[in-house]
């Protein structure tokens, strides 16, 4: 979660070379945040229970629901945040070996993009 946040942090310094990924970081950013607070909000429904198992209340269904639900949003927020960042951050064309020290560049052909932004897929 915190590299979800750190990345749409990076993303949004660099908003001017990348613009087709600053929606899809706030995306993720803004689920991973919602995934730790129903998970909070979940562990303080189930803490009372003390081991004993009872029906779940509605409100308790609804953060439970809401937890996984998000988490697949996040799951697929982040596959679509990669597949975009890997389409529109390619390195420039030549040998294998060489490809770590030539600039990014955008798939129009900019060269303007900061080696600083990463996606590990």
């Amino acid at each position: 979660m915190l590299y979800a946040l750190v990345l749409a942090v990076r993303v949004q310094r660099h908003k001017q070379d990348v613009p087709a990924l600053v929606t899809w970081s706030r995306f993720l950013a803004g689920s991973a945040v919602a995934q730790v607070v129903l998970g909070i909000v979940a562990l303080v429904y189930v803490l009372p229970l003390g081991g004993m198992s009872r029906p779940a209340g509605f409100y308790e269904a609804v953060v439970r629901t809401g937890h996984q639900t998000n988490a697949a949003l996040l799951l697929a927020s982040s596959v679509v945040f990669a597949l975009r960042a890997c389409r529109h951050l390619r390195v420039g064309a030549g040998v294998q070996g060489e490809a770590r020290d030539r600039p990014l560049t955008t798939a129009a052909g900019n060269a303007s993009v900061s080696g600083s932004l990463e996606v590990v897929a």
